[in-house]
């Protein structure tokens, strides 16, 4: 169950929620219209936020899904300390995915046509710091001042057809730094 649910244009505000001790739990869970603003989702089974737009939000010890899944956007927002990826496609500005464990654990996973990143960091996440991983065929990524380090596997990876356009981005200290298929 959402921890907190919200509708199209309401706005949530300075609320923390932890899902520990709840079998199955989910932060935030709201339409692709609201905001979620300097909220905290820890411990939650089935993602900390999913849909909506957040904004200085923060994810931790979250399990089984993406702390931050298919969100609209993400402004300012880190997720860290979870056991499985950060943040799964949308519009990420200004965000931070750090220290995710697991073998599948990327920092940033893209499956969505038109995801961009801007000006993110992945940093020391158990899989890949950012993949593009479409669902169907070719997808357009953006990725602009991004910076991808010591990550376990790839950087910046791209297992299938994309088309990701990397301008300003970095990567070093990661297995291997730019996936070849980029």
């Amino acid at each position: 169950f959402a921890l907190v649910g919200f509708g199209q244009n309401c706005e949530v505000r300075n609320i923390s929620v932890d899902g520990a001790g709840l079998t199955t739990s989910r932060g935030f869970s709201g339409s692709l219209g609201g905001y979620v603003y300097l909220c905290k989702a820890a411990n939650c089974t089935d993602g900390g936020f999913t849909a909506g737009n957040h904004v200085l939000c923060e994810a931790t010890g979250c399990s089984a899904v993406a702390a931050f899944n298919s969100s609209t956007t993400c402004y300012g927002c880190t997720a860290h300390d979870n056991t499985f990826t950060g943040f799964v496609s949308g519009i990420l500005v200004k965000c931070v995915a750090s220290n995710n464990t697991g073998a599948s654990s990327d920092g940033f996973s893209f499956t969505l046509n038109g995801s961009s990143c801007i000006n993110c960091v992945a940093y020391a996440n158990g899989r890949h710091g950012f993949i593009f991983s479409p669902v169907t065929s070719a997808r357009v990524y953006l990725f602009v001042n991004c910076l991808s380090v010591s990550n376990v596997s790839f950087g910046y990876s791209s297992p299938a057809f994309d088309c990701g356009f990397l301008n300003n981005c970095a990567a070093f200290g990661n297995a291997t730094n730019f996936d070849t298929d980029i």
